[in-house]
């Protein structure tokens, strides 16, 4: 789920989902100009916060079948654009780190070379 909207000036938004047990989320905030106050709940523990950003990412897997809630607080004098990712299961693992075939060296090298 990916959500782009404008956030008034001192004024705030909420999400919330229900997560499954032992399921995995992940959850994405941007702003594009200004800070943002982020306030988040994550199933079996305590209120979490994060101030001042541009950009905040968490991740987390559920404990329990809880309500995840998350509050993000304009700070600014001033609209801004909010851009909200939120998404579970295989859809939020980020495989951007995982190496791709053209970064291997091909075996048959290694193989050979360790012959010698």
């Amino acid at each position: 789920l990916e959500i782009n909207f404008d956030l008034p000036a001192h004024d705030k938004i909420c999400f919330f989902e229900n997560c499954k047990k032992d399921q995995f989320y992940r959850f994405d905030i941007s702003s594009e100009k200004y800070f943002v106050n982020v306030e988040y709940k994550i199933p079996s523990e305590v209120m979490n916060r994060a101030y001042s950003t541009l950009i905040f990412k968490k991740s987390f897997t559920s404990s329990s079948e809880e309500e995840f809630k998350v509050c993000i607080y304009s700070t600014s004098d001033s609209k801004q654009n909010i851009k909200f990712n939120f998404a579970s299961g295989i859809n939020a693992k980020d495989f951007g780190d995982i190496i791709s075939a053209k970064d291997l060296k091909p075996i048959n090298d290694q193989v050979i070379y360790n012959l010698f």
